[in-house]
């Protein structure tokens, strides 16, 4: 399974992908908002899902493939050779892992609000997980905390950076 996988992702990139990166920097460089997806990067998604090369690492029941992750390590290789190739099969690693985490722990409300609109690839997730003077490779020496106070949560302390926090399709961080 993954190595026909692995073919067609990388004819997908040969043939769609690396031939319309030129156009996606035009875009980006032309757009009057960068923070956004550009058309052709639209298109494209649009193109992978209908494929059926869409977040490969999720369940089947969830829209994935429910490839495991030794499954992936090749499919990836190859969309990596794109600087938004994870993108593209909507499978960007913040938005895996917080549909994985929110799948399994998030409330109904929480799972109904979240993952329709990442899985159909409208939205996007990250993570925010970058300390300032703390290397972030080992969380359990993470500073930031988080308490329950009653029916809300305190959040203390400073993350520096969240990957694509910043970009107009992004609905929800998850803190670490």
């Amino acid at each position: 399974r993954s190595a026909r996988t692995t073919e067609r992702v990388n004819a997908f990139m040969d043939d769609s992908v690396i031939p319309a990166e030129a156009l996606h920097y035009e875009q980006l460089r032309t757009a009057n908002n960068r923070w956004t997806r550009t058309p052709v990067m639209n298109e494209l998604m649009q193109r992978a899902r209908q494929a059926g090369l869409w977040m490969f690492p999720l369940p089947e029941r969830l829209g994935g493939m429910g490839l495991s992750i030794v499954e992936c390590a090749p499919v990836a290789e190859q969309y990596y050779r794109s600087p938004f190739g994870s993108e593209i099969f909507n499978c960007y690693s913040g938005t895996i892992s917080n549909v994985k985490i929110i799948d399994s722990f998030g409330t109904e409300e929480a799972k109904a609000r979240f993952i329709p609109g990442v899985l159909s690839g409208e939205k996007r997730s990250c993570i925010s997980i970058t300390e300032r003077e703390v290397p972030s490779s080992d969380p359990t020496d993470l500073k930031f905390s988080i308490r329950r106070d009653g029916d809300s949560y305190v959040l203390n302390g400073h993350k520096s950076w969240a990957t694509g926090a910043i970009t107009e399709e992004c609905d929800a961080i998850m803190v670490l």
